[in-house]
């Protein structure tokens, strides 16, 4: 069976952040689900919700922002939103990686 570690360590770390795929991967999960939007200007943007709001504190909406805009945004924790522009350095992806909103088939841990 394959674990997939729904929104990265999301336990531990902020979800959908590349702190959070990193630890998933580091504590064994084989690999990620992930979320993504695009961008005003469309890029792929990785994050769960429409806005801001819960993790930013901000009222605005990925898809009416472009990807300079949310790469300034401060999530909490002091993470920053991933996107493809940063994520291109990150590997290819793999039979483990999956981008859907729905849950893996076992949720991490």
């Amino acid at each position: 069976m394959m674990i997939l570690a729904h929104r990265g360590a999301s336990d531990t770390h902020l979800e959908n952040t590349l702190p959070a795929f990193l630890h998933a991967l580091e504590r064994g999960a084989d690999g990620v689900e992930l979320d993504v939007q695009l961008s005003r200007d469309g890029e792929v943007v990785v994050f769960h919700d429409p806005e801001l709001v819960r993790l930013a504190g901000r009222q605005q909406r990925i898809e009416h922002t472009t990807w300079d805009e949310l790469a300034q945004v401060q999530l909490h924790r002091n993470q920053r939103i991933p996107g493809s522009p940063t994520c291109s350095t990150c590997g290819r992806p793999t039979a483990g990686s999956t981008s859907s909103s729905k849950p893996a088939a076992r949720r991490w841990p």
